[in-house]
């Protein structure tokens, strides 16, 4: 029963964070400076939830180390100018919605594909820092969907799988839940389709944030 429920494991980048249409366009800028072909945004959008490295390789599969790690250097160019111009911020009912988590006793933590230096900026910069017991990015373990961030987090405070729910945007969150043995919850507007999130049997597909509150108490009861 979701009453056993303790630990709520959030995705950061279109889970909590509204920013796949950045990402996409840091990517598609980056091409154009390297001039090569653009990929198109679903082809983008797909690899969004993965660590830098991995996505860059699933992207341009044909492409060798050096082309990658020029890919990686003009991205991280074109995401600062991006969000120096226009900063992403948090889903609007992103603050409401972990304020009403921690009221009901949840204990909240991270697991992003996101590397620290660049989460800690953004979590700092949006205020919500502080909701989080604790937090694990794409530097400190193996990229999404390998278990290690979701089993990681668990040892930390002390929590088991069955105590335990992923919430996330992509099909690689909803993968690391499953192979962590715990239980997830996909938000449908994010990164991912709702088809290849249903693919996966999450617990419940929200199209909202807001709903998850009253799906954890209906689970409950």
């Amino acid at each position: 029963m979701i009453k056993e429920k303790r630990l709520l494991v959030f995705d950061w980048d279109g889970t909590l964070l509204d920013s796949t249409a950045g990402i996409v366009a840091a990517a598609q800028a980056a091409t154009t400076d390297l001039d090569i072909e653009q990929p198109s945004e679903e082809r983008i959008r797909a690899i969004i939830g993965l660590n830098l490295a991995d996505a860059i390789a699933r992207l341009f599969p044909r492409e060798d180390s050096s082309f990658c790690e020029a890919f990686r250097q003009c991205y991280r160019i074109r995401f600062s100018e991006i969000h120096q111009h226009s900063p992403t911020e948090l889903f609007p009912e992103v603050r409401s919605v972990l304020q009403a988590l921690e009221g009901l006793g949840y204990i909240l933590a991270i697991a992003t594909g996101k590397a620290r230096r660049g989460f800690e900026l953004e979590a700092g910069r949006t205020g919500v820092d502080g909701h989080f017991r604790t937090t694990r990015c794409a530097d400190e373990a193996p990229s999404k969907p390998h278990p290690a961030m979701l089993l990681q987090i668990m040892e930390e405070l002390g929590m088991e799988s069955g105590q335990t729910i992923m919430i996330g945007d992509t099909d690689y969150d909803l993968e690391m839940a499953e192979r962590a043995g715990v239980a997830a919850v996909a938000v449908s507007y994010g990164a991912h389709p709702r088809e290849r999130l249903l693919a996966r049997a999450p617990a419940t597909c929200l199209e909202n944030l807001n709903e998850l509150p009253a799906w954890l108490h209906k689970d409950a009861c």
